[in-house]
Parts: C-alpha cells; structure tokens; sequence
C-alpha cells in the first residue's frame, strides 16, 4: 500500500494529477477553461519544510479568450507529501528520527494528514464568510480534506504572492516587522470571534502534543541538548548542562496540550496559527514589511501564549526580546481589543504576562529543539564561510538568552 511518503503518477512525483487539479480549479474559480499542452509546474520553497510540497504550476489555458484574460496565469497546488521529508532522510541531508525507517514515515504521515486538513478548515471557515478583505491572507480557490487513513491526495489551490521573501531561522525581524505580524493576526483572531464562527473538529483537537511525541520523544528532545555541548561555544555548553539538569521539570506535553485547553489557565481561546515563525510571514521584497500570513496547519481554538512565545523566541535577537517583550505583549493585547466589535479580549493582559512567563521554559524547548538541525541543513547549500559565521552567530546569540532566561525563570 503506497502513502504520501511515496513517489506517485501526479504532479511532481505526487499522487495529485493534473487532471484532479484541473476539474478542482474549474469547480473553484466556475470556469470551462482546461489546462493546455504546455502546463507546468516547479517545486518552491524546497528546504523550508517537509510536509508538503509547493507547486508552482503555469496552468498554459485554453478556452474562450476573454475569459481566460480573467483567470490566474500562474497559481499554487500546496500537496500534503513526505517525499521531501523522505529525500532529507535517504540523502542523508540532515539528522532526523525519520532515520528510523518507513514506519516511522507511516506515523508521520497520519499527522501530516491531519494539520493538512485543519489548514483546510481555516480556509473553508474564511471562504464561507464575507467581508474578509482586510485580513492579510492568500486567496485560496479550492481545499481538498484527506477523507481517509488511506487517501493519499490531500491539496489546497490558492494563489502565487509574488514579490515576496521571508526570513530564516537565523534572521531576526524588526519590531516594526513583528507588530505587523501581531496586528494582522489580531484581525483574524478577531474575525473568527466578531463572525461567531463554530470550530470544528481538526480546529478543536490540536496536533502539538502528537507531532513533540512522535517527531522528538523525550529522549531524542535531551540528544539535542547533549549535541550544543559540542559546538564549541563555552556559554552554550554550559546553558545546555543547565537545561539538561532542568529537563524533566520542563519536558510535559500534558503541558503542552493545555495550551490547546485554555479554560485551564482561566481563559477564553483564540485561533492560534501555531507555527508562528518568520518562514510563514511574507515580506515585500522592496519594503520589506508584512503582506501576508501562511501555513495555517497547525491552527487550532487555545491560548494566544503558544504563537506569541514562538514567535518571539525565533523572530527576535535574544537582545531586542528581553528588551520589548513586555511591550509587544500590550500591543498585542491592544491590537486585538480594538479589533472586536462587541466585545474584549477574551483574557485580560495580566493573564497575558503571567502565561508567557508561565510557558516559557517549555516554549523554549519545543521551539529551539530544530534550531540547530536547521541551521546545519542551510549552511550546507552557503559556500560563503564569512555568511556561514554570521549565521552561527545569530543562532547561538538567540539560543545563549532563550536558554539564561529558561533558567532564571526556573530559579536555577
């Protein structure tokens, strides 16, 4: 039995035809028009991620002229597919658990169904609602769900955002560029709230808890700790000692699902994006600031903590988060107060400040956890020894605060 670790028959070795995608666009967009000898596609955004392939496809359309004047020249199939993750494994690109074999690929693939078809939900949620103009998000034409622990064509139609870059890991956004990002989440978070949209089923149950267990049980998450003490950066050795002595009291993921259970903390929830890092914010190549969120896979109804903590650990330089943590917290708090019609947030700001702190060890575990696996898979496509050094030394400055932080927060 083949799954979407698999080569296929489809677009770019993928299980979804041209065919399915033709008759899925022309459902989406009511049109006649059909996809013409020269159609293409192209794979963007290899490296970035390993659960979808991102296809560029020039769809060459034939069929009444002046209709075809209308329709999207060139457009995005985002496929549900591990054949990437399985490449990184079988070329040896990178040290992952995906090592472990084609069983290990299996388990993965069912969460990889399962945030496919939550992205899909947000979209469909989005679609089905009016006046959604202003909130910064990529238009999507047609979602397929997976329908079953078998299907393997799971894909979702939307459009090409051109002129547009994003960041790395090790690249640190500006304030300015991180309250655009807290500003239009706001206004979907918002959106979601002020249009009383009912959460379903992918939106309620939430993945986190699943893909930290699955992808790095406890004790592949130490490894990862027991590796910094050989970069040869004395201060991160000594932090990695000092977070493997704390590592127990940190490691929950009970904890880490309660996130997804807000009334927990005495909270109220919001649509949380859930990765919620510079690679899903897209820039304008010449301004340089927000034009739009991506990769809503794993969204899900919790506590607003989980995307500000991501977001701040890997968007900022450890210096400018110490600096205005606190202050990006109020904008935040602000910006979505002001953005609901008939109501306020549904958490006060102190609740706000006492959760970031509260989660914030175990933020700094889950979401530094890859830090150095991703780094070593981008130096090695950079030739440029100079590019490769600042690079190292961006990292370990945001690695060497998220780590003295964790530490002072646990009173060691």
């Amino acid at each position: 039995m083949t799954d979407i670790f698999d080569d296929g028959l489809g677009i770019l070795g993928t299980h979804v035809t041209w065919q399915l995608v033709e008759s899925s666009l022309q459902k989406g967009l009511k049109i006649g028009a059909r996809f013409g000898a020269n159609r293409s596609a192209q794979s963007i955004a290899d490296g970035v991620g390993y659960s979808s392939i991102i296809a560029l496809v020039d769809a060459d359309w034939i069929g009444d002229e002046k209709a075809i004047a209308e329709l999207p020249k060139r457009f995005i199939v985002k496929i549900a597919s591990l054949i990437q993750g399985k490449r990184v494994r079988d070329e040896k690109l990178l040290e992952t658990p995906l090592d472990e074999g084609d069983e290990y690929l299996r388990e993965w693939a069912k969460l990889i169904r399962g945030i496919h078809n939550t992205e899909c939900e947000v979209f469909d949620q989005i679609n089905e609602a009016k006046n959604t103009e202003h909130l910064s998000l990529p238009k999507v034409w047609f979602t397929k769900k997976f329908s079953s622990p078998s299907d393997n064509v799971g894909f979702i139609i939307m459009e090409y955002l051109e002129e547009v870059k994003h960041y790395h890991l090790h690249d640190n956004l500006r304030i300015d560029q991180l309250k655009q990002v807290l500003r239009e989440i706001t206004k979907i978070q918002a959106f979601f709230i002020n249009e009383k949209i009912v959460y379903g089923e992918d939106l309620r149950q939430g993945h986190a808890q699943k893909f930290y267990a699955h992808l790095l049980p406890k004790e592949k998450f130490k490894m990862i700790f027991v590796g910094l003490k050989h970069l040869g950066v004395d201060r991160l050795a000594e932090l990695a000692d000092g977070m493997l002595g704390k590592f127990d009291e940190i490691y929950d993921l009970d904890r880490l699902d309660a996130l997804h259970h807000p009334e927990k903390s005495g909270m109220s929830g919001v649509l949380c994006h859930g990765d919620m890092w510079a690679t899903n914010f897209l820039l304008d190549k010449t301004t340089e600031d927000l034009r739009f969120l991506i990769d809503f896979q794993m969204a899900h109804l919790g506590n607003p903590i989980d995307d500000l903590l991501r977001a701040f650990i890997l968007g900022l330089s450890g210096e400018i988060r110490r600096k205005y943590e606190q202050e990006l917290l109020e904008f935040y708090h602000s910006c979505l107060n002001s953005q609901l019609r008939d109501s306020q947030a549904p958490f006060s700001i102190e609740q706000l400040k006492s959760e970031y702190r509260a989660y914030f060890p175990l933020a700094a575990l889950c979401n530094t956890a890859m830090l150095g696996p991703v780094l070593m898979f981008s130096m090695n496509k950079i030739k440029n020894e100079t590019q490769k050094g600042e690079m190292m030394t961006k990292v370990f400055e945001k690695m060497i605060a998220i780590y003295e932080d964790t530490l002072e927060i646990l009173g060691n």
